[in-house]
């Protein structure tokens, strides 16, 4: 390792808790298993209704020497995700930030290898890599395929921020607990978008490249994330054609996507999604209300498909 790295760079892990009480030591466990040293751990808790907060601070009052520091924060009230991982960051000191969900978990030496490409390469500021994806538990009969990321467009070797950006307006293959940005991006840029508290992680990446930061990938597995059969992104959609996320995400892709898209392929996703919001509306999941959608809605979405999967390929 590096010694400056030993001795001078400081990274804040930010983990963000939501009833997270049955998971959150694995996440725990991971970020104390570094093999970086130098780290500081700040736990930002949204008003869980569960002992999450109780179960972290006996964590770090037995853990806390592993850390240059150790803090939990707390909010009186529930206010989503990105809120969430603001009020973390903004109690967090290092010149590097990792964020992660109180339910998945790094590999060993994810910080330390991103930490050591960076300090070969200073124009790095902004990196991920792959992501295991599990169901439930992280043993290994409970492995799902995780499809390689570097033949991903996104990832190609020589791509530019704004190509990048270009992308992104239109897909994301960017597994956000392998994420770690450099304190002054967020100072540039600033943080994750409060006005859209469950759809964080995209619409900053969005903002980061937009602003000419480039997006860099190392082939190798960072985290491992859990699929929860509880997950809002899971929800029960059996009584509905489209389920309130689906929604909520197609809502604020009209805001933060859609004005840096024009001609045709604005005016198409435009309909799709109007025509989706018209369906939601009906709130109707019967033989009917699908076969109508099947003729006017899933064409116009089948087109929306193919342009954003030419972007994700190349």
């Amino acid at each position: 390792m590096d010694e400056r790295l030993n001795s001078e760079v400081l990274v804040s892990v930010v983990v963000v808790t939501y009833n997270s009480s049955e998971f959150i030591i694995d996440t725990l466990e991971s970020i104390k298993n570094q093999t970086y040293p130098n780290i500081e751990l700040i736990i930002s808790d949204d008003c869980s209704g569960d002992d999450t907060v109780k179960v972290c601070k006996e964590w770090i009052e037995t853990n806390e020497d592993r850390f240059v520091r150790a803090e939990v924060v707390t909010s009186p009230v529930n206010t989503g995700v990105a809120p969430n991982f603001n009020r973390g960051i903004e109690r967090s000191q290092g010149e590097w930030i990792k964020t992660i969900g109180g339910d998945d978990a790094l590999y060993p030496d994810v910080i330390e290898q991103y930490l050591n490409f960076a300090s070969k390469h200073h124009e790095v500021q902004f990196l991920h890599s792959r992501a295991v994806n599990f169901s439930g538990n992280f043993d290994e009969e409970n492995k799902l395929d995780s499809p390689p990321s570097k033949n991903l467009n996104i990832n190609r070797p020589g791509i530019t921020a704004q190509e990048q950006f270009q992308i992104l307006l239109r897909t994301c293959n960017i597994a956000a607990p392998t994420v770690m940005i450099k304190r002054s991006v967020l100072e540039k840029v600033g943080l994750f978008n409060e006005e859209y508290p469950m759809w964080e992680d995209t619409p900053m990446w969005i903002k980061i490249t937009k602003n000419n930061i480039k997006l860099y990938y190392l082939d190798i597995f960072g985290a491992k994330y859990r699929i929860r059969v509880d997950s809002v992104i899971r929800e029960n959609t059996k009584s509905k054609i489209l389920s309130n996320f689906s929604m909520y995400r197609s809502r604020a892709y009209m805001n933060v996507c859609l004005p840096h898209i024009s001609g045709f392929e604005k005016l198409l996703k435009i309909s799709a999604l109007r025509m989706n919001e018209l369906f939601y509306k009906l709130n109707n999941n019967s033989v009917w209300v699908r076969g109508a959608y099947s003729v006017l809605a899933k064409p116009l979405m089948y087109l929306v498909h193919r342009i954003n999967k030419s972007y994700k390929y190349g």
